[in-house]
């Protein structure tokens, strides 16, 4: 199951942990927007401290000509980064992807492809101690999407185009560079708060989001090849998937 969440109740995730202070950063996940009317929060980094708006956001903007996918890094007082990609529907999952180099290009991908980048350099946000999913709430600004969202993920590193695009194929972020994966909530609705696989940060439910349907993703497994040495038997992991249903059902 993936989360639903609707912007009249205030839906959204939160969790207050830092664990990305700035770039080199890479984010994704996977969402279906009610509508390509309004804008839509879709999972951002931010600063919420008081007074600061600094945030590394994937963002659908239904608002705006051609119904963009933007991820937008922001530095309060400063300006923006802002890397787009044209073409985001609603009533289907599509996948979105977003990275900001240290010093180097801001890049946007949608379903795998990659959009036009942010060349300015301008945005260093920092403090970065919060991640919101399904809407953005903090001292200074709120707003929130109609959207199902599912398979959120944080890097400490700039993914490449071929990552990107594994993760729009259904791969789960459990196998893109794992080494430099510090965050990843599945979203599968079934625990409160929910759970983080790889950084053990929880997120909180605020007003309730409901639980939907999952898109279709492949997880890692191990299944166990059995030989017997003198020593005695060895057990050696081998890769196996685990796919999710469209209808949330795990198979095998």
């Amino acid at each position: 199951m993936a989360r639903d969440f609707t912007s009249a109740s205030s839906q959204y995730l939160s969790d207050a942990a830092s664990f990305v202070v700035n770039a080199p950063m890479s984010i994704a996940c996977w969402f279906n927007v009610d509508n390509v009317t309004a804008r839509h929060f879709l999972m951002s980094v931010v600063n919420d401290t008081s007074g600061k708006g600094d945030r590394f956001s994937l963002q659908a903007r239904g608002d705006q000509a051609n119904d963009p996918l933007e991820f937008q890094v922001f530095e309060e007082g400063l300006g923006q980064d802002l890397a787009v990609i044209d073409g985001v529907t609603a009533g289907s999952w599509s996948h979105a992807g977003g990275s900001k180099a240290s010093a180097g290009d801001t890049n946007v991908y949608l379903n795998g492809s990659v959009g036009t980048p942010d060349t300015a350099h301008q945005a260093v946000p920092s403090g970065i101690n919060d991640c919101h999913i399904g809407g953005i709430n903090y001292v200074t600004f709120t707003s929130y999407a109609d959207a199902l969202i599912a398979e959120a993920g944080v890097w400490d590193a700039v993914l490449t185009s071929a990552e990107f695009a594994m993760l729009a194929l259904g791969y789960s972020p459990l196998f893109i560079r794992l080494q430099s994966l510090v965050a990843y909530w599945p979203l599968l609705g079934r625990t409160s708060p929910e759970i983080d696989l790889v950084g053990a940060r929880s997120l909180t439910l605020n007003s309730a989001p409901a639980t939907a349907d999952h898109p279709p993703v492949f997880y890692p497994s191990t299944s166990p090849i059995i030989s017997p040495p003198s020593s005695g038997a060895v057990y050696v992991p081998r890769p196996a998937a685990i796919s999710v249903s469209s209808l949330g059902v795990m198979t095998v």
